[in-house]
């Protein structure tokens, strides 16, 4: 089923919900997402801007002298390396830590947010035009399941057709997963899954837009055809009245259990099963075997753990150094589930 980037569909705009919790997640409920224009503290984007600009300039991505970022054609070969320095100040903590930037999410949802140190910084460089332009099409509670949680994605640009920016399936967040449970280590969702008629996208994102959608609605990154370098960021958090994942050191492992010690010093103790989803340091799934090798999860790791009844739903760190799927993965669930 081929997907064509001019026929997609626009986001609804929902800036009027804005104070109406109640309708937030009415919308989300219909639709699976929510967009709101200009409504985010353009200091606090400003601030995010500048500091991926200037890791670009370091790495040679961008020139010295650039006030935006036009890419010079240099790539970094190793995943995360130009990135790595954002998370190490802990960038995207501090964004959300502007008092303007935690009003905002307070209002959407009518109470506070706590964040997931799931955060991902996006700097996407240009590609040439793809036959099936979504052919990142993802739901983010796959990789996640048990952890309750929304996606906010965050343009930090101008982002228009040529940079491509972010396309969302609408109305299919409660028809389970698409992914393939059958097809490791990929796990990716069909092309014909998702029908081409469901896809949204702006024709232009700006700086203080917000998008959020659940972590079951499928999305994808758009090809980016400019010389310019797309930045934007996603961040997932979840309303404090929803159960929060275990955070902490990784302090015991077996093959039938993780322990895990809180920042507050809560110690916790949670099964594993077949269906757990765990993930490696560098590796993008890994077996029981690889856990209680410890080369990929060594004791002292900082981990997310979701559980359900006691049981751990998935075992990852909260980022990983680079991607090389493994196929050590159960699926929990199939698709359509």
């Amino acid at each position: 089923m081929s997907v064509s980037i001019s026929d997609m569909q626009a986001l609804r705009v929902s800036n009027d919900a804005l104070d109406h919790p109640a309708r937030v997640y009415q919308l989300l409920a219909e639709d699976g997402y929510v967009f709101f224009r200009g409504v985010l503290d353009l200091d606090a984007i400003a601030m995010a801007y500048g500091e991926m600009l200037e890791v670009l300039k370091q790495v040679g991505m961008v020139a010295d002298d650039a006030t935006r970022p036009i890419w010079t054609g240099v790539r970094v070969p190793e995943f995360d390396r130009y990135k790595r320095e954002l998370y190490d100040s802990h960038l995207w903590q501090r964004f959300v830590a502007q008092p303007t930037v935690a009003g905002f999410f307070e209002r959407v949802f009518g109470e506070h947010v706590t964040w997931a140190e799931l955060g991902v910084y996006r700097c996407a460089v240009g590609s040439d035009l793809r036959a099936d332009p979504v052919a990142g099409r993802h739901q983010d509670g796959f990789y996640n399941q048990g952890v309750v949680f929304y996606t906010t994605w965050i343009p930090l640009i101008e982002i228009d057709r040529s940079l491509g920016g972010i396309a969302v399936a609408s109305g299919l967040h409660n028809q389970g997963f698409f992914h393939d449970a059958g097809n490791p280590p990929t796990f990716a969702i069909p092309p014909d899954a998702i029908p081409s008629s469901a896809w949204r996208r702006a024709e232009v994102y700006e700086p203080g837009d917000v998008l959020i959608f659940t972590g079951s609605t499928p999305h994808s990154g758009l090809p980016n055809e400019s010389g310019t370098i797309r930045l934007s960021m996603d961040l997932r958090f979840a309303p404090v009245s929803e159960t929060a994942p275990l955070t902490g050191g990784l302090t015991e492992v077996s093959r039938d259990a993780v322990t895990v010690t809180t920042d507050t010093g809560e110690v916790h103790t949670v099964a594993l099963a077949h269906t757990t989803v765990m993930f490696g340091l560098t590796r993008d799934f890994i077996s029981v075997d690889d856990l209680v090798a410890g080369e990929e999860l060594p004791l002292g790791t900082r981990v997310i753990v979701g559980y359900q009844n006691g049981v751990a739903t998935v075992v990852r760190p909260p980022r990983m150094v680079r991607v090389r799927p493994s196929s050590g993965f159960v699926a929990a669930r199939t698709p359509g589930s």
